[in-house]
């Protein structure tokens, strides 16, 4: 199913954080399912190409993705937010998202997805869980 313009964006500001705009962001906007979103690295971000690299997604296979210069933004402002938070704590050490080796949890994504979906109105059959 194809959300409209206006569902998108419904579906977007529903997000509870910068994060989860950047994860949902992903998804939509890259065409990627959830465990790709999940096992996404910045590694696999090529800034330079404007490409995602998807590693081991659907079937075991390596794929490339197009990456818009608005995601590829998202995906700065969330890296940069997450350098902000390591710069403030006192011990210098990464946040627990920034320790964790995936982007966001599935649990994450399947809570993110139903709670977006109940705050933004949208018809159960547009934004299935993942």
């Amino acid at each position: 199913m194809v959300l409209s313009p206006e569902e998108v964006a419904r579906l977007l500001d529903a997000a509870p954080g910068l994060k989860y705009k950047a994860a949902l962001s992903v998804a939509y906007g890259a065409g990627l399912r959830a465990n790709e979103v999940i096992s996404l690295k910045v590694a696999d971000i090529d800034s330079s190409r404007m490409i995602i690299r998807v590693e081991q997604g659907k079937g075991g296979k390596d794929r490339n993705v197009v990456l818009s210069p608005v995601l590829l933004d998202l995906l700065r402002a969330w890296c940069a937010q997450i350098s902000a938070r390591r710069r403030k704590s006192s011990d210098n050490s990464w946040s627990s998202t920034a320790n964790r080796r995936s982007f966001v949890s599935r649990f994450a994504v399947v809570r993110l997805v139903a709670s977006a979906r109940s705050k933004s109105d949208s018809s159960p059959a547009a934004l299935k869980s993942p």
